[in-house]
Order: C-alpha cells, then structure tokens, then sequence
C-alpha cells in the first residue's frame, strides 16, 4: 500500500493519525507500505495519475 501525499493537504494531514493505525495493524503481516511526498517524486505520481 502507497501513500501519496503533499505536506501542505489538509487531507494527507488528517490521514497522518489513521495511516500510523494501518502500520500498526499490518506489522508482521505480508504487506509493504511505503509514503512518497507526491511533489519530491512527480514522475512516480503522474505515472500512477496522482
């Protein structure tokens, strides 16, 4: 799981409490999870129409 996010979206902000509870959860298990900062890599985001 991936998330996009920008620094300054109220949105990713308010994602920031709920995303640390899936990291939690997920800890142990198959899953990779990953947070890119959608400005710093803007290829990545246009290539997945972030």
């Amino acid at each position: 799981m991936v998330e996009f996010y920008a620094p300054w979206c109220g949105h990713c902000q308010a994602l920031v409490p709920e995303y640390a509870t899936v990291v939690t959860e997920l800890k142990g298990e198959n899953v990779a999870l990953a947070k890119v900062e959608a400005m710093e890599e803007s290829d990545l985001s246009q290539q997945y129409e972030v």
